[in-house]
């Protein structure tokens, strides 16, 4: 072979390679923004799917019919998965997770590269990788519904694109099962030939392929049912329907976040973790500006098609999956833009590889630093961005080492009755009792975590605990009363406050007279709490209708301040326990009459706020009893019946996913 051609090979391999490696860096800069989220452990519904796969069964991948969504891939399969690999860490699934985002970003490259050409295909990638609302799909490992939706979307575009419309289907019916928003992708796939002008258009043959797909997905899927029943309102307990009062906000958030734009200013701060991974990725971008500068010009040709197509496949991938989790989801999430920013990726993306060099790279800049600053924003802590998710993480883990630390195993299927003494950001409530996570921590998929005043009767083995506002962890020994410590001196006054719940608990379930003597029998340090509990233990016997013994306990003890006693009163009819509701043996107990108007429109009043509505509904209705016509009453008991229903639960168990 000739010395020349010998040159021009090795030239040509070299510029391939350097090809390569540029439309590789997209991948890589989703990575290094990625890693921070490693950070966290599992949060939130990560806990509810692995509740539904211990132990595994076959019969978890069936719809369930109580459940608005289907996602037998990325959660039963998924989770499943990791219950066996990784029960005890996230790493796994923050890996594997991140495994996913690379796959899908160098797909998007590809297919990016395919409708609009290599220089449009990197700066589609790069915006897709900036988005700032990407990474908490790494660090929340239940994130991986939207990633597997992508990755097989992307997947089913591609084999559309070259006309392998029954491998496109399959695909996108994987897609589908993987989340439900994938369905928004339905007009790309069928229009995708007729959107970039290649032909055969095949509209009709599409149309009807995909729809069969699609109607096969809906007769299965218990969500469409649900809708339909429903009349595609959210329901009771739900947070998915057309009723939704937020559209028009969400719709506005989720344009904003696709293009980095944080909805509101509001607190917002420099991300964790922020500064090296703006580091790394600028790095990376500095490394394609050089492979950019190096490369053919043979290679850096751009597509043939018009920038009117590239903008309306751009919406016709956007648009779609933006209205429909808008219109239907009650709560807006930034991460609900992942899947339209795929679409506003090949548009901007377009854009940028049709200006001057110097400028399309000082504008991938900026969109890269608007993503990192993009993740401090401060939004409600139900709301799951990676600064949410701080507080909750590092509560968890140490939560976890502290109950393990004090008890290293439970009894299986056991009853922890647990009292939580902290507040705040941390969502601690929400993990330790509606996310049940002490079954992951103790492997145990029948233990039952709940407040010691909703204790059920007859469990086998029981526990009682109380979480200090510091987070440390004590327990209560059911034999002696007597508190347990891992090291740290337990506050008296946290005590006392544990084991009159349980007290509460054991009156509810039918031991009225060891909740009784507990009370009467409990050291008091000030007349006060000695007088306080001795109101608590009358108030047990006056629900079990032994007035007699209750009001031998209450003549001697002196008259209480009447807001306190109001107070009180509230507190105790607004935390309900196992029994039905007994307003007139709380109100006697605590020197309240039930015939004075004005006491009850106080506790009325008091109650008429989310999570006690119903308690303000009683006390409306029975001063409608006393004073009929009243005003007030009247107000109030219009006001709850227009509340939606969900807001109506006084201890409200969580959707099945957020």
């Amino acid at each position: 072979m000739e010395p020349e051609l010998i040159a021009e090979s090795r030239q040509g391999s070299s510029s391939r390679g350097r090809a390569r490696l540029f439309l590789l860096i997209p991948a890589l800069v989703a990575v290094v923004l990625a890693l921070p989220g490693f950070r966290f452990t599992y949060l939130f519904d990560d806990y509810l799917f692995f509740h539904r796969v211990q132990p595994f069964r076959a019969a978890v991948l069936l719809p369930d019919p109580q459940s608005i969504f289907y996602r037998p891939l990325s959660r039963e399969i998924y989770f499943g998965l990791l219950s066996v690999l990784s029960p005890d860490s996230a790493t796994l699934g923050h890996l594997l997770n991140l495994v996913l985002l690379a796959v899908v970003v160098i797909l998007f490259v590809r297919f990016a590269r395919r409708v609009a050409g290599p220089p449009a295909g990197f700066f589609a990638g790069f915006v897709f990788a900036s988005l700032g609302a990407l990474p908490v799909l790494v660090g929340w490992v239940s994130g991986v519904q939207d990633l597997m939706a992508m990755a097989l979307l992307l997947g089913a575009l591609h084999w559309q694109l070259s006309n392998r419309t029954g491998l496109a289907c399959a695909f996108f019916a994987l897609a589908m099962l993987s989340k439900e928003t994938a369905i928004a992708a339905l007009p790309a796939l069928v229009g995708l030939n007729w959107i970039l002008g290649r032909k055969p258009y095949g509209l009709l043959g599409r149309s009807v392929v995909y729809g069969a797909v699609v109607a096969c997905w809906a007769i299965v899927h218990p969500g469409i049912r649900i809708l339909i029943q429903r009349k595609f309102s959210s329901g009771g307990a739900g947070y998915v329907g057309l009723d939704n009062p937020e559209r028009w906000t969400a719709l506005w958030n989720g344009l904003l976040t696709m293009l980095n734009v944080p909805p509101t200013l509001d607190g917002i701060s420099w991300p964790r973790g922020g500064t090296l991974s703006l580091l790394g990725a600028a790095a990376l971008l500095v490394g394609a500006v050089l492979l950019r500068s190096r490369r053919d010009t043979r290679d850096a040709d751009t597509a043939a098609i018009s920038a009117l197509r590239v903008s309306l496949f751009s919406m016709t991938l956007a648009v779609p999956p933006l209205l429909l989790t808008s219109a239907l989801v009650r709560h807006w999430s930034p991460y609900y833009s992942c899947i339209p920013a795929l679409g506003v990726a090949i548009g901007l993306g377009f854009a940028l590889s049709r200006m001057r060099a110097a400028w399309a790279w000082v504008a991938i800049g900026a969109f890269l630093f608007l993503g990192i600053w993009f993740r401090g924003i401060d939004v409600a802590p139900t709301i799951p961005t990676e600064r949410n998710f701080d507080p909750p993480s590092g509560a968890l883990r140490h939560l976890e080492q502290e109950f393990k630390n004090l008890e290293p195993t439970l009894a299986p299927g056991a009853q922890v009755l647990l009292t939580i003494l902290t507040q705040g950001r941390r969502s601690i409530h929400v993990h330790m009792y509606n996310f049940q996570a002490m079954r992951q921590w103790y492997r145990d998929p029948e233990l039952q975590t709940i407040r010691p005043e909703r204790r059920l009767p007859n469990r086998h083995a029981e526990y009682l605990f109380w979480i200090a506002p510091n987070l440390d962890v004590f327990g209560v020994d059911l034999r002696t009363l007597l508190p347990r410590t891992n090291g740290p001196l337990p506050s008296y006054f946290e005590y006392q406050k544990t084991v009159r719940f349980y007290a509460r608990g054991l009156a509810a379930t039918g031991n009225t007279d060891f909740a009784v003597k507990i009370l009467l029998g409990m050291p008091h340090r000030d007349l006060l709490s000695r007088d306080f509990d001795r109101r608590v233990a009358a108030m047990f016997l006056l629900t079990e209708g032994d007035s007699v013994r209750a009001r031998q306990i209450l003549t001697p003890l002196p008259p209480l301040d009447r807001e306190a006693a109001l107070g009180v009163v509230k507190a105790f009819c607004s935390t309900p326990d196992r029994r039905q509701a007994r307003d007139d043996a709380v109100m006697e107990a605590f020197g309240i009459s039930r015939d004075d108007p004005e006491s009850i429109r106080a506790l009325m009043t008091s109650c008429n706020r989310p999570g006690a509505y119903p308690v303000a509904m009683r006390f409306a209705h029975r001063l409608l009893e006393m004073r009929p016509g009243d005003a007030g009453a009247l107000q109030v008991i219009a006001a709850i019946e227009a509340l939606p229903e969900i807001d109506l639960v006084i201890s409200s168990s969580p959707g099945d996913s957020l």
